[in-house]
């Protein structure tokens, strides 16, 4: 049902990049403990055992390290292979290979009976991005990850040497074929404590090194950054709050303890989430006003196209704290509104070591989706 025949070859990749220099370095019929894996689908937990494996690597001439890797397993049942899909899936959503940060996540039609993608990048000295692929055709899981540096490629230019593929296979395991495929960008599936951002969802800030870890979710201690004007641990309106903290470690660089704290307050509608929303980001803009010892710049808008009837909508800004003498404490905020809840998050920067504004926004977009997955 399923041999070399089916995986990827060169003439398939040279749709996705022609000219590249293409070659088939490696064909297996077998994975050890020691084979390289697609990336996010290191662990085979609660998956059935496949009746049949074939993985193969091509690599090519590019100085962008452009490389492929084409994972099929088949099973003896569809019921099989969609529990092996859905623990695959699992596994992606999750993307715990460290240090990962999940870029963004796209959804797959018209490809096999069902089919995910997902764009992580391996953070190190120089990060490798990866474009990975998942689909069912009947009995049949195809896993494929498309990897370079500087930038990764696009689900849609994937799709276009992985159709030839599935189609060379589909008719055996009894499963849909590869029908004009079409992908569309959308928030990266549920995982983890549903509601609450993930460490892979968060980037690095010191190239190659630096892990982030995070706590279990319990009362609202955060001090914020003393611009908001009102304690959330205790302020009026809110039916439910709770936080979750996320730390960097193994950084030598990083300040003593520096992470984000975030808040997710329920309210009891949408209106008064807008509302708690707007006097918290006011507070934040008119604190110089307050306090003489306070800056606030860098003001970023939250927003997202994925939620049309759960609107999304925020800002976030950067807080200076003179302390006295040359000594400034910073934090980087951002409130957000998203339905009926409101996601507050702080973190701790130093004049050296800061996600920036830029990643900062994308932190606090991706929190507001995430809240709206509980």
């Amino acid at each position: 049902m399923v041999d070399d025949a089916d995986l990827l070859t060169v003439n398939d990749m040279e749709k996705i990049a022609p000219k590249a220099g293409w070659q088939v370095s490696q064909t297996l019929d077998k994975l050890t403990p020691t084979t390289r894996r697609v990336f996010c689908q290191n662990s085979t937990d609660g998956q059935p055992n496949p009746t049949l494996t074939r993985q193969r690597t091509l690599t090519t001439t590019s100085t962008k390290g452009l490389a492929a890797l084409h994972q099929i397993d088949a099973y003896a049942t569809a019921a099989d292979a969609r529990n092996a899909f859905a623990a695959k899936a699992a596994n992606l959503a999750t993307c715990g290979d460290v240090p990962t940060w999940i870029m963004r996540s796209d959804a797959v039609t018209g490809f096999g009976d069902e089919s995910t993608a997902l764009t992580a990048v391996l953070q190190d000295l120089v990060d490798e991005n990866h474009t990975i692929l998942l689909s069912r055709s009947g009995t049949v899981v195809h896993a494929y990850d498309i990897s370079q540096v500087n930038s990764p490629l696009r689900v849609a230019d994937v799709l276009k040497g992985a159709a030839p593929a599935m189609n060379r296979q589909c008719a055996s395991s009894g499963g849909e074929c590869a029908q004009q495929p079409s992908t569309r960008a959308t928030i990266p599936p549920p995982t983890g404590t549903p509601g609450w951002l993930i460490p892979s969802d968060l980037p690095r800030v010191t190239k190659g090194a630096g892990l982030w870890t995070s706590t279990d979710t319990s009362s609202v201690t955060t001090k914020g950054s003393q611009c908001e004007n009102t304690t959330l641990a205790s302020v009026p309106g809110p039916t439910k709050r709770e936080q979750r903290t996320y730390l960097m470690t193994q950084d030598n660089a990083a300040p003593q303890t520096f992470g984000i704290d975030e808040v997710v307050l329920t309210l009891k509608d949408e209106k008064a989430a807008k509302d708690f929303a707007g006097t918290l980001q006011k507070n934040l803009r008119n604190c110089e006003k307050r306090l003489e010892t306070a800056k606030v710049s860098e003001f970023g808008k939250v927003s997202s196209p994925f939620n049309k009837q759960t609107p999304i909508a925020g800002e976030t800004a950067l807080v200076q704290q003179a302390m006295g003498g040359t000594e400034t404490a910073r934090f980087r905020t951002a409130v957000v509104s998203v339905g009926n809840k409101v996601v507050y998050l702080v973190s701790n920067p130093s004049a050296s070591y800061d996600l920036g504004d830029k990643r900062f926004v994308a932190i606090a977009v991706r929190a507001a989706e995430r809240a709206t997955q509980e």
